[in-house]
């Protein structure tokens, strides 16, 4: 959606179920989720919480997450990642 050095918004329409990225943390950057529609699943040092419409997550710098999907309907959500630090150049290069 758009990126600045201070800020990266990245839109994910996830359609059936989406087992996420594998746990990580960022050492650099806060890492945001902001559910548009549906829900998500958000895994944060081992425990699973999920999330409908509305719901906004921040992970803070150096904390273990990831994300997933476990229903059969899509989900929209936003990923807000400040700074970029970098994460609007990965995301093109996956893209291509």
């Amino acid at each position: 959606k758009g990126s600045l050095p201070e800020i990266c918004f990245a839109e994910f329409v996830l359609d059936g179920r989406y087992d996420g990225p594998k746990e990580h943390h960022h050492d650099d950057h806060v890492d945001s989720f902001y559910v548009l529609d549906g829900e998500l699943d958000l895994t944060v040092e081992g425990s699973v919480h999920t999330g409908g419409p509305h719901t906004l997550a921040s992970i803070r710098r150096g904390v273990r997450h990831t994300f997933g999907h476990s229903r059969a309907e899509k989900a929209r959500l936003l990923n807000i990642h400040a700074p970029d630090g970098g994460f609007a150049d990965f995301l093109r290069r996956v893209s291509d």
